[in-house]
């Protein structure tokens, strides 16, 4: 009987051993920069925006001067240098595609869907309307936010944000001629295209209650949050 019980915990050990393995605390991009990682459900997600200037491949990636939905191209949020270091670069989705390091990809609109859905599915990251849709506040950073009084909003008590870890920062967007929502909300990409010229996202502001989805054009600039493998 002893030997049964230790021949669980070794098994039990290797199996935890192996999950912190296949999602391990940090992960390092092309250029070297180091980020915080976390485990939701089954999947495993980098807790903070990419801020490469290179591709997977060690290609550079253009600071944009301009919109295209053909050259990949990076952006600083609101425009300025120093937001970077805080808030990643905005990356329009053909270099979205290419900036996650080798071992990590963009997720997929599905692969989206399954973290919204699952984090929604845990009553814990359901502020009060207990829908599974009002979980925007589990995903969003706890400062940074414009305010909102209406109750499960971002906005509204930022200190009760972030249930889940996943930090999202109102890093705003480019949108092809002009820079916007810097403080007020942000996007994210997925790797799913909509059309010849538009590409699914999930969206963040500070008057919601729920990770909106949607699609917009390609040109456009978002934050890029990438998942293993």
């Amino acid at each position: 009987m002893k030997k049964l019980f230790l021949s669980f915990l070794l098994i039990c050990s290797a199996l935890l051993g192996f999950a912190q393995a296949d999602c391990p605390a940090t992960m390092a991009d092309s250029d070297g920069n180091v980020y915080r990682t976390l485990r939701i459900g089954s999947q495993c997600w980098m807790a903070e925006n990419m801020r490469s200037t290179l591709a997977r491949n060690g290609n550079p990636i253009a600071l944009g001067n301009g919109a295209s939905n053909q050259q990949p191209l990076r952006y600083c949020p609101n425009g300025r240098l120093r937001h970077v270091a805080r808030f990643g670069y905005l990356y329009n989705w053909p270099a979205a595609l290419l900036v996650c390091p080798n071992g990590w990809h963009l997720p997929s609109d599905a692969e989206w869907t399954q973290l919204t859905d699952f984090v929604g599915s845990q009553s814990g990251y359901c502020c009060d309307c207990c829908t599974g849709k009002c979980t925007a506040k589990a995903f969003a950073a706890a400062d940074g936010w414009k305010r909102c009084p209406e109750k499960c909003t971002i906005g509204h008590a930022p200190t009760e944000n972030n249930g889940t870890g996943f930090g999202v920062l109102p890093a705003g967007g480019f949108y092809g001629s002009a820079y916007g929502y810097f403080g007020k909300g942000t996007f994210l990409w997925s790797a799913t295209a909509s059309n010849n010229d538009r590409a699914y996202k999930r969206y963040f502001d500070y008057n919601a209650v729920e990770v909106g989805r949607t699609d917009y054009f390609q040109y456009g600039a978002g934050g890029v949050r990438c998942v293993k493998d």
